[in-house]
């Protein structure tokens, strides 16, 4: 705009299409399509299986794509349960899709008195992340009831009553019926200042926000207990004596039990959970969402001296990444029916980061020595056109943009220029850099 503003706009539309199997194998579990009168009965005193005769095992699964009926399910089944059947889905992955994703970018660079020593930067952008088959989509569907049946037995006694031609409450997953996609905000604002004796400071302020990242939960889980209620003292633990007298009201020391205290105490200590379970007919419902969330706030300091081919750094980032799901597989979960209640500082959350280095560029043939120091001391040799497939643990990036990627040895592997790995950076954005 002038010698001394320029000013950046940009808008990435993604267009994202849903999964779906070809073969019309995924079976979902769709909440609403559940009718608790239509369950088969359990035998909740005796093997915990369902009781032959009336109902359907296969209560409230959708066929993703297909007619349903009872074409997969297996003849023993359909011969002891004759009511049992699959519902249908017109949409093919099981869930309506979402195309258009629009995702606006601003960014603005001011040279306040134009002389080149100072320069204040910002900016603003939204990134969408299609995500893969197996979060939250249809992948996880593979493998589902009717066409695999994946069931429980408790309490056991002798490897012949495994089993024995009974059907037990099924374990199933769920995915929602409307496909909704990851995205992070990221923004920040620096200010850059050139000192003397070759020095260049940065101060930064960084911030990310994660939006319906995947989250995955039991949609089954037995109801927690709150804490006025919990019978046990903070450190205590449950005893072999608790379980065997749990029956009669009291723990092991005497403190009374009741309620779903002693509900969730008996499941605890070996008792089958599938007849006390709020969806009565199934076992556990694995439930996979994108509606987890993250906040991730940093102020960055650094400065960095140039000496001839020497360049030294020190860096320093203060931050806090708060979330209530740090990946798929959190099992922080007290209470899945509360998500909110699971907020507070992600699993990877690092307050203090200092990291130190230098940079030595030798005159032949590009050769450059590196050495940080940060968590572990790291040494990396780079001559160009070298690559390896070693597994990594971080990347460093230098003033040219090109990026050394090191194993947990320090040893460099692979190196690329920065926008060769500019698309990857933003397809990650939401796990890695988001939270």
């Amino acid at each position: 705009m002038t010698k001394k503003f320029t000013l950046n706009l940009g808008l990435r539309l993604s267009l994202y299409g849903t999964y779906r199997e070809r073969y019309r194998h995924a079976y979902n579990f769709e909440p609403s399509a559940f009718v608790a009168a239509n369950s088969p009965a359990i035998d909740a005193a005796g093997t915990g299986a369902f009781i032959a005769g009336p109902g359907n095992p296969f209560n409230g699964i959708l066929q993703c794509g297909g007619k349903g009926g009872t074409t997969d399910i297996p003849a023993p089944t359909l011969a002891t349960f004759p009511q049992a059947v699959v519902g249908s889905s017109s949409d093919a992955g099981c869930l309506k899709g979402h195309l258009f994703n629009p995702a606006p970018r601003i960014g603005f660079a001011w040279d306040p008195k134009g002389d080149g020593k100072m320069a204040i930067r910002g900016g603003y952008g939204v990134f969408f992340e299609h995500t893969n088959g197996n979060e939250a989509n249809t992948e996880s569907l593979e493998g589902s009831p009717p066409f695999s049946l994946t069931a429980s037995q408790f309490n056991v006694t002798g490897y012949s009553n495994i089993g024995g031609g009974l059907l037990f409450p099924l374990s199933v997953n769920s995915v929602p019926n409307k496909a909704i996609w990851p995205y992070v905000q990221q923004w920040h604002l620096d200010v850059q200042r050139e000192l003397p004796y070759n020095l260049v400071a940065s101060v930064s302020y960084v911030g990310s926000k994660g939006t319906h990242l995947t989250q995955q939960r039991n949609l089954n889980q037995l109801q927690p207990v709150p804490a006025s209620a919990n019978p046990f003292a903070p450190g205590q633990p449950i005893t072999s004596a608790d379980c065997t007298s749990v029956a009669g009201g009291t723990l092991a020391n005497g403190t009374p039990v009741s309620g779903q205290a002693a509900t969730n105490l008996g499941i605890a200590c070996g008792n089958n959970p599938d007849p006390l379970r709020p969806i009565v007919g199934f076992s556990n419902i694995t439930r996979l969402e994108d509606q987890a969330n993250s906040i991730y706030n940093a102020l960055q300091l650094s400065v960095r001296r140039t000496v001839g081919n020497l360049t030294l750094s020190l860096a320093y980032t203060y931050s806090h990444s708060i979330d209530n799901s740090s990946d798929r597989y959190d099992n922080a979960f007290v209470n899945a029916y509360n998500l909110a209640s699971n907020r507070g500082s992600s699993n990877f959350d690092v307050r203090h980061n200092l990291a130190i280095s230098y940079v030595y560029a030798l005159p032949a043939n590009g050769l450059e020595i590196n050495y940080t120091v940060a968590t572990a001391k790291y040494v990396a040799y780079y001559v160009p056109g070298i690559h390896s497939t070693t597994k990594y643990v971080f990347d460093v990036r230098d003033d040219d943009r090109v990026v050394r990627r090191l194993d947990e040895r320090g040893a460099l592997v692979a190196h690329a220029q920065e926008d060769d790995i500019g698309a990857r950076q933003e397809r990650l954005a939401v796990r890695n850099e988001a939270r």
